[in-house]
Parts: structure tokens; sequence; C-alpha cells
């Protein structure tokens, strides 16, 4: 049933003057509602067969029957029923209370009286006509209907469903208005009895509807229902007799509108719809923007926001509407603090030539603070505060590529901080990094920049004017970091190397620029440290004449440039040969001869020792066993490692690896480094030097006494030979000092029981003067320079002549 129902109209009986006979059959038979023949008591005396198919049963078995036995309220007809009759009125009434199968079923009834028979002849008609009840039992609608004492008279299956009562027993006789149920509007609020739709229905003979939800206590059953309540009238023109309701479970709606409103209170979303003269928005939407009553119009909801973003907003309605498109905006909202929303919106579809739009608000300050503080901490260095590398380089890319003022690159490295790290710990480094980049942001110039670059580096940025030079920056700097450095009870003294490049004419992009200023700083940090340095094209040239030293360099083995000279070493007292020193030589072939002492440091610098130094070891040990193939008695070869190769994991793997593929036993090697190596003490190195003595390689010190003082590890590693450095013998015998220092030394390994050779023996004096004082050992160009493999061999040939030829 779907719609208002307010009359059912009445049934044309035969008329009353009809006599009982032959005549009853004839009309009755024809007709196709169900007729009954009752005396004054409700006995059936006669039934068409429409009536027989109404109360699904035989005349045999209809006959004599109480119409009670198919009517259950039948007596209280009875008497209205008879006095109709006996003042020659029909009679009306309707019913639900006819069974049929044991189910309900409404139904009008219209009886007349028969002239001088005390019959009476009775008319039964279904409300739903032919097969209503299979309908009305059918729809998912809850259907009930009450008479005008509130009575329910009819419920189908799906009320039956509705309000949970089971088909069978008599509960579903109390129907909605029980006293078991307590009603709410649609508010929430108490719903008295007397307010719901079917008893106002009933009080006042007009339809009513609306929401209302019950709540059975004793089973906490709780339904919305949308509820139609429809006064019925039987009679034209009469007073209505029954009230048919309507239900409709919308509890799930209701929920979902309320989880939406929840969902919209979470999450701080709003849903708004808005035409040229018309404007509405949800509650959620209300609250966001801080509304207390509904906006009229779309200029309403615009005037929210600040004339700029009211602007931006409305052009988007206005280009939605035109192009029929949807849109999104994010725009602020005015006020402390500042919040964010983003709205969206979209026109209807469905008319096009519609001015509505809809869509929702939703506010996003959280997430635009979380995007401010990630994108904050993405360009930020986590220990310092500073800007990191990817944020400063970004800065400088924006000032290189915009007509900026001129900027000046300051790149700081701070001196002593690997020493301070590695003898106090990373947790006082750290904290000597976070009171460097202190004082860097206040000496940093406005408008400037500063960030961490990593490890101890540090970058600026400068911008350049009368009052604000670089210079003046780098000197403020300089100031400030030469103050003590409190850490705890420890007080530190850090200085900074600061190299400056200037855009445009030191480099005119971000990667120029940063690599000038770090050219120029390490330039300053060779040279003195603690002060500046400007970059220059004198800087340059001596930064791509070192480049191309460095890439020459690594090719010099491949291109088999180098080449190992040996000096005999020879006893002093005999003059005999008793070893040699492998000495490198580098003959490039674009630079000429370079001498040892600048592509030996080098290489040290750029870590290009290791591979040269490795190459030293194998050559001399398959020289050696070259010398041995021509026949020769060889002597022990000496080989100068870096201190860089001790730092190494695999020297001593190197060195057996030499030894090994010329099949030579350890005597044959000797491996001589300087003082460098023990002053470093780095674990690594003790265990490097332990593994060196197992395979039993001798290993002496060079150029000892030069610039550091030793004693204390000769006692702790095991060392076999000293170098006097030919430093300490220039001035012999003629210098007092040099002269007492070179007694000094030998004392010591004579007492250490250490063997010691002197280097660089140059004069017959300066060879007297260490025989005098016990030194038996030595090499220098007063016996030999050093010699390329055939010349040495002419050595080993006769070693016992070279030497005596200095006697």
């Amino acid at each position: 049933m779907t719609g208002p129902v307010s009359d059912f109209g009445h049934t044309s009986l035969p008329h009353a003057g009809l006599r009982h006979g032959d005549g009853w059959h004839h009309i009755s038979s024809s007709q196709p509602i169900a007729v009954c023949l009752l005396n004054r008591e409700g006995t059936l005396l006669d039934l068409n067969p429409s009536a027989l198919q109404l109360f699904s049963c035989t005349a045999r078995q209809a006959f004599a029957r109480k119409l009670s036995d198919f009517i259950d309220d039948w007596p209280r007809h009875v008497q209205a029923l008879r006095a109709a009759v006996d003042q020659g009125q029909r009679y009306y009434a309707a019913t639900a209370q006819l069974r049929v199968g044991g189910r309900p079923m409404p139904v009008v009834l219209e009886g007349v009286g028969i002239q001088h028979s005390q019959q009476i002849l009775m008319t039964i008609r279904c409300l739903c006509d032919s097969g209503g009840v299979d309908v009305l039992q059918t729809v998912d609608q809850g259907v009930m209907m009450h008479d005008t004492e509130g009575h329910l008279v009819y419920i189908n299956q799906a009320a039956l469903c509705i309000l949970n009562h089971p088909p069978e027993g008599l509960q579903w006789r109390d129907g909605l208005y029980s006293q078991a149920w307590r009603y709410v509007d649609e508010q929430g609020a108490p719903l008295p009895l007397e307010e719901t739709p079917t008893m106002q229905a009933l009080r006042t003979g007009s339809v009513k509807q609306g929401i209302m939800g019950l709540y059975r206590e004793e089973d906490q059953y709780f339904r919305w229902l949308k509820v139609m309540a429809i006064p019925l009238t039987y009679v034209p023109g009469g007073a209505h007799e029954q009230v048919l309701t309507l239900l409709d479970d919308v509890t799930r709606q209701r929920r979902d509108e309320s989880m939406f409103n929840r969902l919209q209170a979470l999450s701080a979303m709003g849903a708004w719809e808005c035409s040229n003269n018309y404007c509405h928005m949800t509650e959620g939407a209300l609250r966001i923007l801080g509304l207390e009553a509904q906006p009229t119009s779309l200029q309403d909801f615009l005037a929210c926001f600040s004339p700029v973003n009211a602007a931006r907003l409305g052009l988007a309605v206005q280009k939605a509407l035109s192009e029929r498109s949807s849109f999104s905006v994010e725009l602020s909202l005015p006020g402390v603090p500042l919040r964010w929303l983003r709205v969206r919106g979209e026109p209807d579809h469905l008319d096009p030539l519609s001015s509505r739009i809809s869509g929702t608000l939703e506010d996003i300050s959280r997430e635009k603070r979380t995007q401010a503080y990630l994108h904050q901490k993405s360009r930020t260095d986590t220990l310092t505060g500073l800007l990191n590398r990817d944020a400063i380089l970004l800065k400088l890319k924006n000032y290189t590529e915009r007509d900026a003022p001129d900027v000046a690159v300051l790149y700081i490295d701070l001196d002593r901080f690997k020493l301070i790290n590695d003898a106090l710990g990373h947790d006082v480094g750290d904290r000597v990094l976070q009171e460097a980049a202190r004082r860097l942001r206040q000496a940093t110039p406005e408008g400037g920049r500063c960030a961490r670059m990593g490890g101890d580096e540090f970058l600026m940025l400068c911008p350049e004017h009368e009052h604000q030079t670089p210079a003046f920056v780098a000197e403020r700097i300089l100031g400030l970091m030469s103050l003590p450095f409190q850490i705890g009870h420890t007080s530190l003294n850090v200085c900074a190397s600061i190299g400056i490049a200037r855009a445009p004419q030191d480099g005119k992009d971000a990667s120029t620029l940063i690599q000038n200023a770090d050219a120029a700083m390490y330039e300053c940090k060779r040279r003195v440290g603690n002060s500046w340095q400007f970059y220059s094209q004198d800087l340059a040239r001596r930064q791509r004449e070192k480049l191309q030293f460095d890439i020459l360099l690594r090719r010099a083995i491949d291109e088999n440039e180098l080449r190992l000279f040996y000096q005999p070493q020879v006893d002093l007292r005999t003059g005999h040969l008793v070893g040699a020193e492998a000495l490198m030589r580098w003959h490039s072939k674009v630079l000429g001869m370079v001498p040892p002492k600048a592509f030996i440091e080098h290489a040290e610098s750029c870590g290009e020792i290791i591979r040269i130094g490795s190459w030293a070891l194998r050559e001399a040990c398959l020289q050696v066993q070259r010398w041995r193939e021509m026949g020769l008695t060889t002597v022990p070869i000496s080989v100068n490692v870096s201190y860089r190769q001790f730092l190494t994991e695999d020297l001593a793997f190197v060195v057996a690896d030499a030894l090994r593929s010329a099949d030579l036993d350890s005597k044959a090697l000797e491996l001589e480094f300087t003082e460098r190596v023990l002053i470093e003490d780095d674990p690594l190195t003790a265990r490097t030097v332990a593994r060196l003595r197992e395979l039993g390689i001798t290993l002496s010190i060079d150029d000892f006494g030069e610039g550091y003082s030793a004693l204390n590890y000769l006692r702790r590693l095991p060392v076999q030979k000293l170098k006097l450095s030919r430093e300490f013998l220039q001035g012999v015998p003629g210098d007092r000092s040099d002269v007492v220092i070179c007694q000094a030394v030998a004392s010591i390994t004579q007492n250490l029981g250490l063997g010691l050779i002197a280097e660089g023996v140059e004069t017959p004096a300066q060879r007297q003067l260490l025989l005098d004082i016990g030194v038996s050992q030595a090499q220098g160009y007063l016996f030999a320079p050093p010699l390329v493999p055939d010349a040495f061999a002419q050595w080993l040939a006769r070693p016992d002549r070279w030497g005596q030829m200095q006697l």
C-alpha cells in the first residue's frame, strides 16, 4: 500500500424488500463478493460461493455455524446490527478480526434486514479485494489497523517483523501501542502516546506522519520508524471508523546519518550546498566555519573568508559552474590560531542549467601543521637545529637563479674537531657541534642562512652589501670560535678554517660556488688554519693542477711509470753489503720525473698510497726473486710502508701474499714506517704489527726522532730497528746539538737492544762519528746513490767490495 486511503466505498446489496427463497440463490450466486444469510443471533443459514471461498469451507461445514466462528469480534457488532435492521437501516462496520487460515484479514461488513423475516442479508468485503490478504502479507511495508478506541484490529507480517513479534501467539494484539513500548520523537525527546501519529489521526481525523523511535525495555529492542496514519471512512460523508497505519523501518538510515554526523565531528568535515539565492550546510560545516546560523546565500558563505580567499573560492565556483567540473581549493580562515580548510565542490550534473553546487568542507589545520613540521624537519639538521645540506642547496640555488643581490658562500670547517671527538668521545663532540652552531647562528648576518653540511663542516650564505662584507662576517665567526668551549667541566679550544667564494665571479651556480668555497677552505686549512681564504684564479689553477696530478698518479701503476731503486746499506766497520732500501721513483709521461716527496705526500692525502704501497711490496719481492734466479745471493730489502696502510685490515695479508708469490721467506723483507704509525695509537695498528711479527717480518722506525717522541711506544711494540734521520747528520760533526742527538739515539738503541742504521751519510767525517758512537750500519751517497736493479745486481755479485772502497 503506497498511498493514503480515504474511503473504501460501500457495497450495493440486493433490494431491502427481498424475500427469502429461490430469488436469493439467483441473486447471491451472481455476486462477486461474499454474501451470507443470517438469523438475528448470527447463525449462518446460507452462503454464496464467494463467501464459502472467503471462509475456506464447504456449505455443509458452514451451515448452522455462528458468524463469530469466523469473525472474532462479531459479538460487538450484533446489537448495532439488530438496531439498524429494526429501524430499516443498513449497517456498516469494518473489522480486521476475520480469520482465514489463522491469519487476520481486514474486511467491511454491510447488513440489511429482509422484509417480513427475522433474517439478515450480510455482505463481507475484503478491503484488499481479491487476493488482498496475500498481497498485504508479502509487502515489505508494515500495515496495521486500529479502531476508534485505539485497539489493534489488523497487523501484517512485515509489521510483526519490524516490531520483532513472533507470528504465533497473541503478543501481536498489543501492536505498536502497548504498555511495553516507550516512544521518542525525531530529536530523541520522550513522546507521549497521544502524540503518536496514529493517535493524532484518530483524534483529528486527518492524515498524520512523522519519525519516531520505539524502545521495548524487556529485551532492549529499539527501532526508528517512519509512520503514516490514515483515517478510514466506510460511509461516504461519515465519521472515520478506523485508522490505517503504515510503517517503514528507518533505523539503518538514521544510524548512518548519526554515524555520518559523528564522522563529520571526528574528522572535522562538513557538507554544503549553495545556489544563487540558497545555501545549506550540515552541522559539521557550520561548526568548522564557526557559524551559529545557516547562511542564506553563496555570498554569505564567501563572507566567512578573507577578501583574497573569498575571491579564490568565488572564481573556483564560477569556473565549476561554467565548465560543469569539480574543484578543490585550500583556504585559510581568519583568526588566531590560523586554520586551514579544503573546500571541494561539484555542480548538479542532472540539471545542466542549474546554478546549484554542492560539496564538502574539511578542516585540514592539523594536516597543514604536520606538513609544516615535516617540511621543517626535512630541511633541518637534527643535531644542531640549523638548515641541512639539502635545504641550503635549495636556498643557494634560488639565489643564483634569480636576479638577487650578490651572495658569498662561506665554507666553515672546525679545526682539531677530530682530535676532540676521538679523544673525548662522540657525546662531547656532539655538544661541541651544537655550541659551534649556536655561535654560527649568532654570526649569521641579516638575510643570511647557515647550515650544517655534515660532520664538522658548515655553510653560510651571506648576501653582500657595503656594511656586510664576507671578510667582516668571517672575522666575526673566527672571533666567536676563538672563545673557549665550556663542555661540562672541560674547557676546549676550537678554531675554524673558512673558505669564501662569491657569486657571480667565483661561480654562477650552487654546485660551483660550494665546490670553490670548499677548495678555499682546504687551502686555508693546509696553510695555517684558524683563518679565512678567498677563492681565487691562482687557487683555481693550483686546484686544476692538483686534479691533473691526482689523475696521472692514479694511472701511474697501469701505465707502468713507477720504478723501484735500491740504495745499498753497508757495515761501517767492514764495508760489506748488509741490505738495501727500496726507494720509489715516478717518471710520468706527462710531467717527467716527479720528486718522491711530492707524489708520496699526495698519494697519502688522497689514499692512493694504499695501492702504490701494495705494488711496492710485491715488486720488491719479485725483484729479489729475479736476482736469485740470476744466481745472486740477496740481502734483506727494506720497503717503506705508510701509516695509512697500517689502518687497513689487509697489510699483513698483502705482505704474506707478496712473499709467497716470490717464494721468499720473511728474512728477505723488512718494513720501514714513520713514528706517526706509533703516535696514531690505533687498535688496528697494534693488531697489524702483531700479525707482521707472527710472519717473522723485521720492523724498523724510519726517521726516528723527527717531529715526535715515540720512546713510550718503543717499549710496547715489537720494533727491531731504528733509522737515524738524515736531519741529525747534516750538522755533524760541527754542530754540537746534532752530535748530542745522535749520541742519545745510539745510547737508547743500545740500552733497548735495538738495531740502528743511519741514513744520509755523505762524508767520511759523518761515517767516523757514527763509528765512534757505536753505530755500525749506514746508507748514503758516501757509499752509493739509489741504483736501478741491474746496477744493484753488481753489488750483490761482490757484496764485500763496494763498501770497502770508502773505508
